[in-house]
């Protein structure tokens, strides 16, 4: 499913044949545009197909489209009004999944052809013997109770923080790939590494949430 970036046109207004900003309603005449199932989660925050976005370039985007596709601004227009609820919660959808380091990663890596997670669980070397150690470690922490999950919280944060980095540097490292399938294999495992990771960090701050609700 390898959709490169270089081969997508800018978008237009079906109405007028202005350029789209916002591909999912025409600033100019603002006519409501119709789904397109060419269009992925970048494109609909009017962004380039990268790992690396800019989170307040996101964020404005999120609050600037978000307020063009209000259903209110379809007025009693039964059908633009449609193409503005569904607009909106495919904003939302584009918006939740390049947020997040994680989904966004894993997104990106679909649109360049590579395997999911269930259809490849590799992980790197070594890693399974880590993971022991790291659940024991949070186990420990858990048990203690005080500074410990704090401590153990921010080691995992750094950790994703560092996958992040590796994600970023292997999805720029792509673009010129000579042995492309190996990067794609080489990305799915540091994304499954930080699926679990993940993980952790998430118990860990269930955990603490349950602490402070007791």
């Amino acid at each position: 499913m390898r959709m490169s970036a270089e081969t997508t046109t800018a978008p237009v207004c079906r109405q007028c044949a202005r350029p789209l900003v916002n591909p999912q309603r025409c600033a100019g005449c603002g006519t409501f545009q119709p789904a397109d199932p060419r269009r992925d989660h970048f494109a609909t925050l009017a962004l380039p197909r990268r790992f690396d976005v800019d989170e307040a370039l996101l964020e404005r985007r999120l609050v600037q489209f978000g307020r063009e596709l209000h259903p209110d601004r379809a007025a009693a227009d039964g059908c633009q009004r449609t193409l503005a609820v569904l607009g909106a919660a495919q904003l939302n959808e584009a918006y939740g999944v390049l947020k997040d380091p994680y989904r966004r990663g894993e997104y990106l890596l679909r649109l360049e052809g590579g395997r999911s997670a269930a259809e490849d669980k590799a992980v790197p070397d070594g890693f399974l013997e880590a993971m022991l150690e790291e659940r024991e470690e949070v186990e420990e922490a858990l048990a203690a109770g005080g500074e410990a999950p704090a401590a153990v919280e921010r080691r995992l944060e750094r950790k994703l923080e560092a996958l992040g980095a590796e994600l970023s540097l292997g999805f720029r490292e792509l673009a010129g790939a000579g042995d492309r399938a190996s990067r794609l294999d080489r990305l799915r495992r540091t994304l499954n590494e930080m699926a679990y990771h993940r993980g952790q960090l998430r118990e860990m701050r269930e955990a603490a949430h349950r602490r402070e609700g007791a």
